[in-house]
């Protein structure tokens, strides 16, 4: 996993830098044009949020697997107060040297934007994006995969779901049955076959579930007073996007 880290950093570095040097080079026409072309309504609005707000949902990784944290009280809330801007201002700084090649049409169009920055950016170093990207994938796979067994395993080992998920594999310790439920559901929604349906659907449906855990939780400060809690976030920092995403997203699909 940090290796993966390491190398999917290193690509956005490249491709940061080469958009620094276009930026010098005063490559800032499609800077300027904005929102220009694009069209605001109810039913692409929330299509819009979801998108965006998968790429930086990497961050749930983090709080399902505070049990194999050491001193979580801290080092979980240093790793969003931390994390999250980091990936923001990375991200953030890739679109715009994307911005400093290639048009939102051309964009839109490509298969791979990264690749065919590297291509008219890099040079000789655009070998450096492919790989980049490969090893992006995998890391994202992995911390996917991670979380989300460790959480059938903790819900199984509630109750809450069939038992067998909560064995561990006697050799290495992990969750090894439900590392296989995971999978088997992966390949179930690769049958889907159109990324862009299924980033949409899968998003709608994780979101949704984030609302209702976050509403449990507001709700269990008042029903269960007494219970200790580790963590304790200010109720005033609650965001309802994914609430909003979600009645727009079923408005716009009803219309």
């Amino acid at each position: 996993q940090n290796v993966f880290t390491i190398c999917k950093v290193t690509a956005c570095i490249f491709v940061i830098v080469g958009g620094l040097y276009q930026l010098y080079l005063g490559n800032t026409k499609n800077l300027m044009t904005g929102f220009e072309g694009t069209t605001l309504s109810i039913d692409t609005l929330p299509i819009a949020f979801y998108s965006g707000l998968w790429a930086y949902d990497g961050w749930t990784a983090t709080t399902v697997v505070s049990e194999e944290i050491k001193n979580p009280q801290r080092n979980i809330l240093l790793s969003i107060l931390l994390a999250v801007p980091f990936v923001t201002m990375i991200y953030v700084l890739m679109n715009v040297s994307y911005l400093t090649v290639l048009s939102v049409a051309e964009m839109t169009s490509v298969q791979a934007v990264a690749v065919e920055f590297g291509t008219r950016a890099l040079g000789s170093f655009s070998f450096i994006i492919p790989l980049g990207v490969a090893m992006a994938t995998f890391g994202c796979a992995l911390s996917v995969q991670f979380g989300i067994t460790r959480l059938c395993f903790a819900a199984s080992r509630e109750g809450q779901m069939l038992e067998v998920f909560s064995y561990v594999s006697v050799k290495r310790l992990t969750p090894a049955p439900a590392v296989v439920l995971q999978g088997l559901l992966t390949l179930i929604c690769l049958l889907c076959g159109d990324i862009v349906a299924l980033i949409e659907f899968a998003s709608f449906l994780v979101w949704m579930f984030y609302g209702i855990s976050m509403a449990a939780l507001l709700v269990m400060r008042y029903t269960k007073r007494d219970v200790k809690r580790p963590f304790k976030v200010n109720t005033s920092l609650y965001c309802r996007t994914n609430d909003i995403n979600a009645i727009y997203h079923l408005y716009g699909g009803a219309k």
